[in-house]
């Protein structure tokens, strides 16, 4: 029974939000990836009259009329033009704003096409007037959190630089991410119980093959976990072919960490069998002719083994996601959709725009990691 008097509130308060939360994007992910089918790194197409006050110019040297003199250059060279490109509301094509006769109360403008080749550019090919009213800026992205987009949908946390959505690319993020510490889970789950039944209830049914998975185990246990990870690492990339780790390197490197964490679980079983081996009601459940799967699967491991490896799971689940987000943030291995990548990724960027990206992800990434240690600590309370 749960003991919940024994967990801090502070505990509770973070399971709850990390579940709401979970909910959220749950549902964000479902409604995207099976329903719309929608590419989480699709770019949101938003649009808004040019304000004319905002409007900032460059002068590119490549197409400058006087490029060894471009200091006197004046605004009437081709090489001024705007900084940011533009969209007219009748094409998708993109122009610069051309500096020549232009004001800020300007009613009409000069563009000219951004795809124009820097002798087409000198000599103003292509260019066009046009009135301000007939010209977009698409060029907006990062957006703020609950901007309303042009097909009236909310985006939650806003975008990024390349106009992708951030909630819908944390959530695909997070379930990829997901994906990965599963495979450690069932890993480390399989592994972990299977040889401690072995050494703990068969140990003298079957010594010899007790004997090797305890070797295995003390072999396991006698390394590091870190360097059983740089050694995974430096072998993935020396054996496994070029064309396959884009796929398979990550995935196999969450199943080693699941396999060489094992003994851990594996010891802890073991301990609860050689208790439970000449215990009253094992012995009655043999007399009364249970088969010995039974006795294990029913009896022993639902009633005495449970809490153990809720426990023991949560605690490699979190070690999961450390290990995504610490490898990726070191840039010594990462996979590009992963939770850990889009840290890095927002870490990279506040230089140039900003911290908003940044928090977002770590405030994502806190109640995760949060989440999982409350939850240890709510199972721990249930083995008190």
């Amino acid at each position: 029974m749960f003991n919940t008097k024994k967990v801090p509130k502070f505990s509770i308060i973070l399971i709850s939000i990390a579940l709401i939360m979970f909910v959220f994007i749950s549902i964000n992910y479902i409604s995207n990836h099976l329903f719309s089918n929608i590419d989480s790194d699709e770019r949101i197409e938003y649009c808004q009259r040019i304000k004319m006050d905002k409007v900032k110019f460059i002068h590119d040297d490549a197409t400058c009329n006087i490029p060894n003199n471009s200091n006197v250059c004046q605004y009437s060279c081709p090489g001024w033009h705007s900084y940011k490109k533009y969209n007219r509301s009748d094409d998708e094509m993109e122009y610069y704003i051309s500096r020549t006769d232009f004001t800020s109360s300007s009613k009409n403008i000069i563009i000219v096409p951004a795809h124009a080749s820097v002798t087409d550019l000198q000599n103003m090919v292509g260019s066009l007037p046009i009135s301000t009213d007939s010209l977009l800026d698409c060029n907006l992205h990062p957006l703020p959190p609950l901007t309303r987009t042009n097909d009236n949908s909310t985006l939650l946390l806003g975008t990024d630089i390349e106009g992708r959505d951030i909630f819908r690319l944390l959530s695909s993020s997070i379930f990829h991410s997901l994906q990965f510490a599963f495979l450690t889970l069932i890993a480390f789950f399989i592994s972990g119980i299977s040889s401690g039944i072995l050494l703990g209830y068969y140990s003298n049914q079957y010594f010899v093959i007790s004997s090797i998975a305890n070797y295995i185990n003390k072999s396991l246990e006698s390394v590091p976990l870190l360097l059983w990870i740089l050694i995974s690492l430096y072998a993935l990339k020396l054996f496994l072919p070029p064309e396959l780790q884009h796929d398979f390197a990550w995935p196999i490197l969450f199943i080693i960490l699941g396999q060489v964490s094992s003994p851990a679980l594996s010891k802890m079983i073991r301990l609860k069998f050689i208790k439970l081996a000449d215990d009253e009601f094992v012995v009655a459940l043999k007399m009364l002719g249970l088969s010995n799967s039974k006795i294990i699967f029913n009896h022993i491991i639902p009633y005495y083994c449970l809490p153990i490896i809720f426990s023991q799971c949560a605690y490699i689940f979190a070690q999961a996601l450390f290990l995504d987000i610490t490898l990726t943030y070191l840039n010594v291995f990462f996979n590009e959709q992963s939770i850990g990548y889009r840290f890095l990724e927002a870490k990279n960027t506040i230089s140039d725009y900003g911290y908003g990206y940044f928090i977002i992800t770590s405030i994502i990434i806190f109640f995760i990691i949060a989440f999982m240690f409350s939850l240890i600590r709510l199972i721990d309370s249930y083995n008190e």
